[in-house]
């Protein structure tokens, strides 16, 4: 199962109170609608990835009851209900970000030792099949 927080926020990009839930990948707003059959509706989704960071750090502005996220394309101000949410949800946010990071950098990693390995054959392959056919050239000779 997904691990996720959840919080009571208001959000600039929407109207009236909104749960936040902390995703491992992403920032998702969710609110609920209708006076009779309650519906849940996503409002907005944001990327970890798409989040700035300044080396480690994650881009973002703290005042009291409210956190302000610079992504890559927009500032996003976030008013939690409660105070002891925000040093909460600003810690868990900079370790989903750290691990999203690692996890990024280990598959790159990854990727390249399987380019590497793929080369070595590849060129290993190749030197192979060169004896190959310089020893049957020297018998025809």
């Amino acid at each position: 199962m997904k691990e996720e927080k959840i919080y009571n926020v208001r959000y600039s990009e929407s109207k009236g109170k909104i749960k936040l839930y902390l995703e491992p990948k992403k920032l998702v707003f969710k609110k609920t609608k209708g006076l009779f059959k309650k519906e849940t509706i996503i409002a907005d989704t944001i990327l970890l990835d798409d989040i700035k960071t300044k080396g480690n750090e994650v881009n973002l502005d703290i005042d009291y009851n409210e956190v302000c996220i610079e992504t890559k394309d927009k500032f996003i101000l976030i008013t939690f209900d409660e105070i002891k949410d925000v040093d909460k949800f600003v810690k868990e946010l900079k370790e989903a970000i750290k691990k999203r990071k690692k996890i990024i950098a280990d598959k790159r990693l990854n990727n390249i030792k399987n380019y590497v390995n793929v080369g070595i054959t590849v060129a290993t392959t190749i030197v192979e099949l060169y004896n190959r056919y310089k020893g049957d050239n020297k018998d025809k000779k």
